[in-house]
């Protein structure tokens, strides 16, 4: 992939559909990717799925939109859901807050036991890397 220049991003930036754009990366909002779901679905091709809502594909390159495509159509295989989950990969998902209420003392005992065990955990890694870094 070529790496786009400050013109492209500009350009690229202007359009509705796009999130966000880098050096080299093309970010579109959930809702380009549902229309783009929904138009490969009905055998559009991608390139006029594009050019249909403005956006360049000369600009953008085959092979983005190659790599797009074939991203689209995983979620849609997945989990038809459009929505970008690329700050989550990797990442634990959302814990919600524990209801101590409901719970008898040895399950709290044994909950905040691990809380404190991870915590000093995370207190010695620290104090390796700020030793390291020294």
């Amino acid at each position: 992939m070529t790496k786009l220049t400050t013109a492209q991003k500009q350009q690229l930036i202007t359009n509705k559909y796009v999130k966000n754009v880098k050096l080299d990366t093309i970010r579109f909002t959930d809702k380009f990717k549902e229309i783009f779901a929904e138009e490969l679905v009905k055998n559009q091709s991608p390139k006029e799925i594009f050019k249909n809502n403005g956006l360049d594909s000369n600009l953008i390159g085959d092979i983005r939109i190659k790599n797009f495509t074939r991203s689209i159509k995983k979620k849609l295989i997945k989990n038809n859901s459009m929505k970008d989950d690329h700050k989550y990969k990797g990442r634990k998902p959302h814990i919600k807050a524990k209801n101590y209420e409901n719970m008898d003392d040895q399950e709290k005992i044994k909950i905040l036991e691990a809380e404190i065990l991870e915590q000093e955990q995370i207190s010695e890694l620290l104090k390796k890397i700020s030793e390291i870094e020294a």
